[in-house]
């Protein structure tokens, strides 16, 4: 079924009439939600998890638990993936379900056929063709419907292809891509439902998209995924906001992530306060998802405090950067966010393959000052490395051979997958080979200084 509603088109005088065009699936029957029964609802959610099989129900719970992930693949192994993917295009094309690819495609072949476009579909879903295929035909379907046939072939939709409207939503900060990775290096949304801001429900569909795409710019969230957490703590018993519960856009906005945009959401929180409607909204909700998102889904109630540990029991944190203890929304990184995107969008814009990272990884070295870049976890094991071999750098009283050393621990790091990343206009690139050396070389002496300094206060 599709599922993205009806409307007029943005910026797309000269569209087709795509709801004459196009047949519009059913959305479900949302009529009497509000009447659920608790008991019911947990007994159906029961009973479907219980109809699947004891490893779909495995793979789903080391999903939300963050256990293994997608099976990694060889670079020329993903080659191999991806010139099958398109052989089963060309195949593939007279399928109606092609329609919107098919326009793309004539449009800019190089984008459509792009390898590592194609990879996004191929690692959402693990590498099966057939699966990835369908994902991309949704994908460029949606895209069509959202952003019309003038911004189908278009490579990075950004944040100009925005309407008003749309960056009100945007700007509200109602969902918030965090900064900061879980711990084995997903992706992490957080939806504030009381603080829905939209006129027509398209113009969060279409940020929704955008956001996606733009987390997507990194590959260790392509491989790795991401998390949801439904944030909903605020006592709305007195007075609810609709759109925080408005069960046809929950409903578009969950088929839009799980068959159209290539990111795999390997789990998801829902946290609301005992006392609020919403946790009976979003448990009924529920019933319409798959039995593969039931089983990936966690539902926590309690205080802040309370939600912040369960969370925690699934390597998930940070969230205080989003929301306050009496459930208000922060803005300062969200800010931040758009900020960084619109820098990323004017330098991919000159430069279309410019290597950004937008969110580093655990395992990442980052080249800076400030305690945020000393904690992080990838500096943190470079001093540890630097520590095991600083009797060996020590020894050496040639500056020519200390930084043979440095380099030498730089290239194994390197081999191993650390990246060593600058800041440049507020995101994150690869550093100069001569940059990242003198790091590793720095951090020997802080080491250095350091123990010495312990040693002399008898720490």
């Amino acid at each position: 079924n599709t599922y993205i509603p009806t409307g007029p088109l943005p910026h797309s005088s000269n569209s087709m009439s795509i709801d004459e065009e196009w047949e519009i699936g059913d959305t479900p029957d949302f009529s009497g939600i509000a009447d659920d029964d608790s008991d019911e609802i947990r007994k159906a959610l029961t009973s479907r998890v219980n109809s699947i099989s004891v490893q779909e129900r495995e793979a789903g719970l080391h999903d939300i638990h963050g256990i293994g992930g997608i099976d990694e693949k060889s670079i020329l192994e993903e080659k191999v993936l991806v010139n099958k993917m398109r052989l089963v295009l060309s195949e593939r094309l007279s399928w109606r379900e092609s329609e919107a690819f098919r326009i793309a495609d004539t449009a800019s072949p190089a984008y459509a056929r792009d390898a590592s476009f194609l990879l996004m579909f191929l690692r959402c879903e693990n590498y099966n063709v057939d699966a990835a295929v369908k994902r991309l035909f949704e994908f460029f379907k949606q895209k069509l419907r959202l952003f019309g046939p003038d911004k189908l072939g278009k490579k990075m939709i950004t944040l100009a292809d925005m309407s008003q409207d749309d960056m009100k939503s945007y700007s509200a900060g109602f969902y918030q891509l965090l900064p900061y990775r879980d711990h084995i290096g997903r992706a992490q949304f957080v939806y504030l439902p009381h603080f829905s801001t939209w006129d027509q429900r398209e113009n969060v569909l279409r940020m929704t998209f955008h956001l996606c795409m733009t987390a997507l710019m990194d590959e260790e969230t392509q491989k790795k995924g991401a998390i949801t957490v439904i944030h909903s703590l605020i006592n709305d018993s007195s007075d609810p906001n609709p759109k925080a519960r408005d069960p046809i856009l929950m409903w578009q906005s969950t088929q839009l992530l799980q068959k159209a945009v290539p990111l795999r959401f390997a789990g998801s929180h829902i946290c609301t306060n005992p006392s609020s409607i919403s946790g009976k909204f979003f448990s009924s909700m529920a019933r319409f998802a798959s039995e593969a998102g039931i089983v990936r889904m966690r539902f926590h109630q309690g205080s802040f405090d309370e939600i912040n540990e369960h969370l925690s029991t699934f390597g998930i944190s940070n969230i205080q950067v989003v929301v306050s203890h009496s459930g208000d929304k922060k803005m300062e990184k969200h800010r931040e966010l758009i900020k960084l995107i619109k820098a990323i969008e004017h330098a991919r814009s000159l430069t279309p393959d410019k290597f950004i990272v937008l969110v580093p990884s655990s395992s990442d070295v980052l080249l800076g000052r400030g305690k945020p870049i000393q904690n992080h976890p990838g500096n943190m094991r470079l001093g540890l490395i630097a520590e095991s071999q600083l009797a060996e750098y020590d020894e050496i009283a040639n500056r020519q051979d200390k930084t043979k050393l440095a380099e030498t621990t730089m290239t194994k790091m390197k081999n191993a997958g650390v990246r060593f990343l600058a800041r440049d206009s507020g995101y994150w690139e690869l550093a100069a080979e001569r940059v990242a050396r003198e790091r590793v070389s720095s951090t020997f002496r802080t080491v250095r200084d350091r123990l010495k300094l312990n040693q002399g206060t008898g720490g």
